[in-house]
């Protein structure tokens, strides 16, 4: 036999280090994947709560605007903002509920309060999405409803006018308010309230 044969003679199978680092790139490709997947989940329920609250804000106008409502839904009569507990207890899954409106404005003598179809529809289409009166964003969280005063001296005359801004607002996926990740929706319309006398 000639020197050196045996160093020629084929390798058949893995060496334990081989299989170690084939199961360790495996699991490496495997985490990037899963983070990937993750990112993409969360980017989708992202854009699901952001047409969420497009449709919440278009029906809750709709109705505003079927039943001639212009004040903002949660500022008193004087132009006050409700405090902070009464803003969390305007529940949006029973006010948008078209069998319990959320105000009973007095019938028009001319018709009845009919029922906005369109509020109709989108209830029917996203009751799932209520638990206990309130709508649920796609993370899971209680869509909240705000309010914005501003003052303004349109004129120039010293005489601030004030304004109402509407907005909803999801807490995303920590379910945090006031983080970077919240997503806020505001409605088209502000609401004048009134000037100074």
């Amino acid at each position: 036999m000639a020197p050196g044969t045996r160093r020629t003679a084929a390798r058949k199978g893995f060496t334990v280090i081989e299989l170690l680092l084939v199961v360790a790139m495996i699991a490496i490709l495997g985490s990037m994947l899963l983070a990937a997947v993750m990112a993409m989940r969360a980017g989708a329920k992202k854009r699901q709560t952001e047409i969420l609250l497009q449709q919440l804000v278009a029906a809750i106008e709709t109705m505003k605007s079927d039943y001639g409502y212009s004040r903002a839904l949660g500022v008193d009569k004087d132009g006050n903002v409700l405090p902070a507990s009464d803003l969390d207890n305007i529940d949006l899954g029973k006010e948008l509920n078209p069998k319990s409106p959320f105000w009973n404005p007095p019938p028009d003598k001319d018709m009845d309060i009919l029922l906005n179809k369109r509020l109709k529809t989108y209830y029917e289409v996203h009751k799932h999405q209520v638990v206990a009166n309130e709508f649920r964003d796609p993370f899971g969280w209680p869509v909240k409803y705000r309010v914005e005063l501003m003052s303004e001296d349109v004129d120039g005359n010293n005489r601030l006018e004030h304004y109402a801004k509407e907005y909803l607002v999801s807490y995303g996926p920590d379910g945090s308010e006031g983080t970077d990740d919240d997503l806020v929706f505001y409605f088209p319309r502000t609401v004048f309230l009134g000037e100074d006398d």
